[in-house]
């Protein structure tokens, strides 16, 4: 594998949009395999530090004429489909069960992550299945983005705190959809606790900012979570936050 070689933030700029890749990862290690959704509103191209974590992986897809098409031009369900055809490549081709993948997304990438879950567990037609048994290994949620309301308090009170705000998101939101309807699937705040019942997942892990203007729809969104876990189809998991570090970690 070549070398990753020296290169300035412009440099990875550069070549994330050459590739025409948003922030959506699938890399395999020596034990277990993990496929990471991508982020930035479903808009934007990877940042220098996605870029060298799969700078391994842009090589073998640069070889292969791969690419990941991004909103406005691609709209829902393409995400889904795409990562539906990820994982089943893994399950088919490279004969990796579900048992050893470990699915994982930051913000829309963690909204695109609970999509594939719930087309695992209500799946739509005609969208093709996912073919593995069983359950993931893990799942990992970062600052996801579950509801594309804009009522919670944080949407406000931490404006100026992060990085995002209203009006890009509503930008982002019309392109994703691209005239298609908010449903169970794209946004995950509007399904009861009842939805996630055997959810494909033996552990998940749910982290955001408490200075996020998406965080109290992420605490809500683990509440429901919560009771399904009480239910068995989760690991039991706890629920830390304080001051300090300034953040929600639902996990083992």
């Amino acid at each position: 594998m070549t070398e990753r070689p020296t290169m300035t933030a412009l440099d990875w700029l550069a070549l994330a949009k050459a590739l025409a890749i948003t922030t959506a990862t699938l890399f395999a290690s020596s034990g277990n395999v993990s496929n990471n959704g991508g982020s930035g509103g479903y808009a934007s191209m990877a940042a220098p530090a996605h870029m060298e974590l799969i700078w391994d992986v842009i090589q073998i897809a640069q070889s292969k004429n791969q690419k990941m098409n991004v909103a406005p031009a691609a709209a829902y369900p393409t995400q889904l489909k795409h990562a539906i055809a990820a994982v089943n490549f893994l399950i088919n081709v490279e004969n990796v069960p579900l048992s050893r993948i470990i699915l994982g997304g930051d913000s829309a990438g963690g909204n695109l992550a609970l999509a594939l879950l719930s087309h695992m567990s209500h799946p739509i037609t005609p969208l093709a299945p996912v073919e593995g048994k069983g359950s993931f290994k893990g799942v990992l949620l970062m600052s996801p983005w579950v509801t594309f309301d804009q009522t919670a308090p944080t949407m406000t009170s931490n404006i100026g705190r992060d990085v995002l705000d209203r009006r890009t998101l509503t930008i982002w939101w019309d392109n994703f959809l691209g005239g298609s309807e908010a449903d169970k699937y794209n946004t995950p705040a509007l399904v009861d606790a009842d939805w996630w019942q055997g959810i494909a997942a033996s552990k998940i892990c749910v982290l955001a900012g408490a200075d996020e203007i998406f965080v109290d729809d992420i605490r809500e969104f683990v509440s429901k979570l919560r009771v399904r876990s009480a239910a068995g189809s989760l690991s039991t998991f706890g629920d830390y936050a304080n001051a300090e570090n300034r953040s929600i970690t639902k996990g083992d």
